[in-house]
């Protein structure tokens, strides 16, 4: 996935709400992200993706210093981050479909390389008992209320790895019972799991891309002529 895909990803970029639990802790968390295509000044998402963590995402100003959390999540401003490797998958989706920007909603704020990493933070973070870094924390209700259109299609691209099982499936369930509807390409091997965008094997993540494609085709999503080119037309 090279060659032209650089260009697609170039032609995006990636936005993240960073924050510290408290002034010494060493975790980044990322509350929230937002990915956009060049030069699109509306502030209309076309999509949201429900990702299980931020991955290894870090802002481009590597001075950066996220503000300490004080009550919710929702007050860290934006800042331009680097893509990780599924961002620039979820990007390549997005210019596919001809998508101009996407918010990302995750099941827990922690930044990690990895679920292994993911697994092992989330036992230190819980251990003191901050239920905030989750989506789905009472405590962010308002944050959760205000993620969701009905105009606008939830996709969820968790993956499946026993590290999220318990996030996922809380998930769902409050999905179902709020009645919000949502696709993804269902694990087979779970009754929570969803494919991955960014598989370890290359040719299974160009097969992600196909197979996303054909399920939004079902559901009436079509690739469509960017929204900026019917402006200027």
């Amino acid at each position: 996935m090279n060659g032209s895909n650089t260009n697609q990803v170039e032609r995006f970029s990636l936005w993240s709400k960073y924050y510290r639990r408290e002034e010494k802790d060493q975790i980044m968390m990322c509350s929230g992200s937002i990915i956009v295509r060049s030069d699109y000044e509306e502030s209309m998402p076309d999509v949201t993706f429900f990702l299980g963590g931020p991955g290894y995402t870090r802002p481009v100003d590597n001075w950066y210093l996220p503000p300490v959390h004080t009550r919710e999540a929702s007050f860290a401003p934006f800042t331009k981050a680097k893509p990780g490797k599924i961002h620039e998958q979820l990007i390549r989706l997005m210019d596919l479909m001809g998508w101009n920007q996407a918010n990302l909603i995750y099941l827990t704020d922690i930044c990690a390389l990895g679920f292994q990493e993911l697994g092992q933070t989330m036992k230190e973070v819980e251990k003191s008992a901050y239920s905030r870094h989750s989506f789905l924390s009472p405590l962010r209700s308002n944050e959760w209320g205000a993620a969701f259109n009905e105009d606008i299609p939830v996709i969820n691209v968790w993956g499946q790895s026993k590290v999220i099982e318990g996030l996922a499936t809380r998930a769902l369930d409050k999905l179902n019972y709020e009645q919000i509807p949502y696709i993804g390409l269902r694990s087979p091997k779970t009754t929570w799991g969803y494919r991955h965008p960014y598989p370890k094997l290359q040719s299974l993540g160009r097969i992600w891309l196909q197979d996303m494609q054909v399920l939004l085709e079902k559901q009436g999503i079509v690739p469509r002529t960017n929204r900026l080119f019917e402006k200027a037309t």
